[in-house]
């Protein structure tokens, strides 16, 4: 369901109507939001999305090294 054309300005100065919850700035390629809550949601699930992948580097990390890094020195 469309949304009511909204004028929303860019951190890089390109103004563009919006009628969708989020889209892509032309010049600059960030995301413009039709409203902050969503912003807001999109802020979080990146942070906690990036969290995640850390997490999983690390316990692969781990992994590697106690099952054949540390075996191999022994």
């Amino acid at each position: 369901m469309p949304l009511n054309p909204k004028e929303v300005i860019c951190e890089c100065g390109n103004s563009m109507t919006l009628s969708v919850r989020k889209l892509r700035c032309v010049k600059c390629g960030k995301y413009l939001f039709y409203d902050e809550p969503d912003k807001r949601r999109h802020r979080a699930n990146t942070i906690y999305f990036l969290l995640m992948f850390a997490l999983g580097v690390g316990f692969t990390a781990y992994f590697f090294i106690e099952m054949i890094v540390d075996p191999l020195f022994r």
